[in-house]
């Protein structure tokens, strides 16, 4: 029985480890979004200032609309992405609790 309980604590810091990992991907994620977030926005902007200068009213409102439709899936990208972090921490949360648990039974 003994024996279970080590690989038990060892499963748990396994899954930390886990979760650790994936969160670093999705705060990798959700920064490189950021990051062409801003880019667009800044596109964006600048399309409204050559309005009707280099391109024609409908390839502007095109690009506007792709610009637009782009900025909104990215921010819910990371919006969602940011939930999936929140959910990382709570699962963090629950086996650290699970593990000070087994340690207290040793």
């Amino acid at each position: 029985m003994s024996e279970e309980r080590p690989s038990e604590l060892k499963v748990l810091r396994d899954q930390l480890r886990e979760l650790d990992d994936m969160e670093m991907m999705l705060y990798g994620t959700i920064g490189r979004n950021i990051e062409l977030l801003h880019k667009l926005i800044d596109e964006s902007k600048r399309l409204e200032e050559i309005k009707g200068t280099e391109i024609t009213s409908d390839r502007l409102k095109d690009a506007r609309e792709f610009l637009h439709s782009s900025i909104y899936e990215l921010s819910y990208n990371v919006a969602e992405n940011i939930h999936r972090v929140v959910i990382l921490h709570e699962l963090r949360r629950k086996i650290i609790e699970k593990y000070v648990e087994q340690l207290a039974i040793q």
